[in-house]
């Protein structure tokens, strides 16, 4: 394997193909060190926070929500959008 991958792909285009106020999907165009052509999707989200509540006792506490593309509930940490990433990864 190459040492510097980013140089074994090009991107010689880039278009939208969906935006809303949580994310936008584009479609790169690329071109391989071979010189074969081909198409990378790429999803942008913007930056979130991902929250562990722990007690004193070491249990975490979870949500549970629905998950429309699977059409079923999940139990996971808090987490949503922010308007920017916290400095370090912690809050502290």
């Amino acid at each position: 394997m190459a040492e510097n991958a980013a140089t074994e792909i090009s991107t010689v285009g880039s278009r939208v193909v969906y935006r809303n106020r949580w994310m936008t999907v584009r479609e790169d165009a690329i071109l391989r060190a071979d010189g074969a052509a081909g198409i990378y999707g790429v999803v942008e989200r913007p930056d979130f926070v991902v929250v562990i509540p722990v007690e004193a006792d070491g249990s975490v506490h979870l949500v549970e929500q629905y998950r429309y593309p699977v059409g079923a509930r999940f139990w996971g940490l808090p987490q949503g959008a922010c308007r920017s990433a916290p400095a370090g990864g912690s809050g502290g």
